[in-house]
């Protein structure tokens, strides 16, 4: 039989274990609430965005007036479509009405974005961010979002955890 400093001990060793295991399952639970928090958030925004869009063609660029006033261009190709200086539509909300219009305008040209608008969104965000932080900033002003994957793993994998964090 175990003498009773050693049952102590494996008392104790049993007591840290649950405290780190419950503090791991409190990280998991205050994360989930955060991601579906943002989730609601740009569920929410996505259903008041869902009307009729202010835009012109000149060549083969479109120009989208947002809700704001701010003008966006847009370069369609076949794989891909380029938002110039997309660093100058600055909040979430702005950058999803983006978003949503070129999924509205590839679905009326027959052809389809396959990606999530989390996702798109996510790589947006990222050029956003990285293009205030002063990061590369001839590559970063633009956004070119391809209709498919990024075929840039780590662009890929930033633009899902951004947009799943809804940051």
């Amino acid at each position: 039989y175990p003498s009773a400093a050693e049952n102590n001990k494996t008392k104790k060793g049993k007591g840290r274990r649950i405290s780190v295991l419950t503090l791991i399952n409190v990280l998991f639970l205050l994360l989930g609430i955060l991601c579906w928090t943002g989730t609601y958030l740009r569920n929410k925004a996505l259903n008041e965005y869902r009307q009729g869009y202010s835009y012109e063609r000149d060549g083969d660029v479109i120009s989208l007036r947002l809700n704001d006033g701010v003008k966006v261009n847009l370069r369609f190709g076949n794989t891909s479509v380029i938002i110039e200086d997309a660093y100058r539509v600055s909040t979430t909300e702005d950058q999803t009405q983006v978003i949503l219009f070129i999924q509205s305008y590839l679905s009326r040209e027959g052809k389809h974005l396959s990606r999530t608008i989390t996702d798109c969104l996510g790589e947006y965000r990222l050029h956003y961010k990285l293009y205030t932080q002063g990061y590369e900033i001839e590559h970063t002003k633009d956004v070119d979002l391809e209709y498919n994957t990024d075929p840039r793993w780590y662009v890929g994998v930033s633009s899902r955890i951004l947009g799943w964090l809804g940051i």
